[in-house]
């Protein structure tokens, strides 16, 4: 895997000059506060051209449980899943923060809210990034971080809160990215469809 042997550099500081990149600020996404970030940083992602870099300046963005269901395969035993920004069926596109010490992507999910939003599925997977379908995407330069508690009795996934899971997705590139207290894997990578 020649990709696997190369270095990738990201060195992007602002989006001034680039047609390509879209900073999350422009959608309405604020640092360091503690109001919700999630919409304004998927306007971003979805207005984001192929072969765009989505940029996220230094700060503390929350991503909080208003999301929608991303339902995985029923023979599986798992009905409905949350996560916090999708980027599905994204080719060629880049999420780029200022370093994973200084770009960070705070979940806040909670049990009662997910459990309220899930009153009749059977809810299992959480977490702040899924990438479904996607070929050719970089996740760089970000710090994840989970502040809230999920539990599910459900063996063996025990309320599995991935900081990334990515799935059908080819050419994923994750640098640079810390992925701190999250009770199952930092990145979770499988080729389901």
């Amino acid at each position: 895997y020649p990709a696997c042997q190369t270095p990738v550099v990201i060195a992007l500081r602002s989006c001034a000059n680039n047609p390509s990149c879209r900073d999350v600020r422009a959608f309405g996404a604020t640092a360091d506060d503690d109001v919700d970030d999630t919409a304004a940083i998927q306007r971003a992602i979805d207005a984001a051209p192929a072969g765009g870099v989505v940029y996220l300046p230094a700060g503390r963005y929350v991503i909080d449980q208003d999301v929608a269901a991303v339902h995985l395969r029923a023979d599986r035993a798992i009905a409905q899943a949350r996560f916090g920004l999708q980027l599905r069926g994204r080719r060629d596109l880049h999420l780029v923060g200022d370093g994973d010490d200084r770009t960070i992507l705070e979940d806040h999910f909670s049990q009662d809210a997910f459990d309220a939003a899930s009153a009749h599925d059977l809810a299992v997977f959480v977490g702040t990034i899924f990438v479904e379908g996607s070929a050719d995407v970089t996740i760089g330069r970000l710090g994840l971080v989970s502040t809230g508690g999920f539990s599910c009795a459900m063996a063996p996934y025990a309320g599995r809160v991935d900081g990334i899971r990515a799935e059908a997705t080819t050419r994923l590139t994750v640098t640079e990215v810390a992925a701190r207290h999250y009770n199952s894997a930092g990145v979770s990578i499988t080729d389901d469809a």
